[in-house]
């Protein structure tokens, strides 16, 4: 099975990452043209899905990059933001039905951020469900999604924490640390998941 420390190893050796990471980075602190950067990304991701490789691809397309990224950003809005937001909304509505005892942060941390560290996850297992015929009915079997997570288990942990460790420690430089960071994470569980379906372990998880 692929480690975490391989991709990473196979991502940062190509030495065109440090240029295509700067562009994704500049277009991912402006709003519209941050779609574009997305589009990267899903393209990255459904590269390593094919087989392709760890190896930057060109920025180029810039009109299939876009709609690419507002495919991503569907995907992403539907399993990784909105579990979250629906998440941080009971948590507000517990507080104010009892009294405020559960809207203490430390309630919010332990009921959130399990969903927080599962929504890159989520995010990339629809995806990858979703990119090999591209239709849209994927997004409403969410048992997709709970079906890879329960095969990932072991091996999506410590990605993640490092993935939002590092979103943390970034903040400053949100654009570039999202894009870089996404990129390694999303390639990662890519890869993760075409070994997983390789052996097997989930069954019916194409498009």
């Amino acid at each position: 099975m692929v480690s975490f420390d391989e991709v990473c190893k196979r991502i940062f050796t190509d030495p065109r990452w440090v240029p295509n990471a700067l562009i994704g980075g500049v277009l991912s602190f402006v709003p519209i043209l941050n779609i574009f950067a997305l589009g990267y990304q899903y393209r990255y991701f459904e590269q390593v899905h094919r087989g392709g490789g760890f190896a930057w691809p060109d920025w180029n397309d810039w009109e299939g990059l876009f709609f690419d990224g507002l495919r991503l950003l569907a995907i992403m809005a539907l399993y990784g933001f909105l579990p979250v937001i629906v998440a941080l909304w009971m948590v507000h509505l517990l507080g104010w039905l009892s009294l405020e005892i559960m809207g203490h942060p430390l309630y919010n941390t332990a009921l959130v951020s399990p969903l927080a560290l599962l929504a890159p996850l989520w995010t990339v297992a629809i995806l990858y469900a979703y990119q090999p015929r591209r239709r849209w009915a994927v997004l409403g079997r969410p048992v997709l999604a709970w079906l890879m997570t329960r095969a990932a288990w072991p091996m999506f942990f410590v990605p993640a924490l490092a993935f939002w460790g590092l979103m943390w420690l970034g903040w400053m430089v949100f654009g570039f640390v999202f894009f870089l960071g996404f990129i390694v994470l999303g390639a990662y569980y890519t890869r993760l998941f075409l070994e997983i379906e390789s052996r097997g372990q989930t069954r019916g998880v194409r498009g």
